[in-house]
């Protein structure tokens, strides 16, 4: 499965590919949204959400291509208004940091969501 990861901070970024590489995951990382262009075999967009970068706004983009995949958003101390607005955009919360396997559980789930 192909995963693409837009992750701005390169440690964060570098560190989420690795592990799920070691899973069997495809995943092409990058530091913005603006490098993404037409990728047609990407089947899962984890995007971070850090400050002012919009997540949303990538995946907004993204639908407006067609792509139609699972999306996770990865998010810090996320208000309430930002976990309606990552559901209403059909994606899930994934919060940082990062423990117990949560990223991975998600993607599991996103890309096989009947488990099996």
């Amino acid at each position: 499965s192909s995963i693409l990861l837009i992750e701005p901070d390169s440690a964060v970024r570098e560190a989420v590919a690795f592990a799920l590489g070691l899973e069997g995951y495809r995943v092409r990382p990058l530091p913005s949204p603006e490098a993404i262009g037409d990728d047609a075999s990407v089947q899962c967009l984890i995007v971070s959400h850090e400050g002012q970068s919009d997540s949303l706004a990538t995946l907004e983009r993204a639908r407006a291509r067609g792509w139609r995949g699972p999306a996770i958003v990865l998010a810090t101390h996320p208000t309430r208004r930002l976990r309606e607005k990552i559901g209403s955009a059909g994606a899930q919360l994934v919060e940082k940091p990062l423990v117990d396997g949560a990223l991975s559980d998600a993607v599991h789930a996103a890309l096989d969501p009947k488990g099996g």
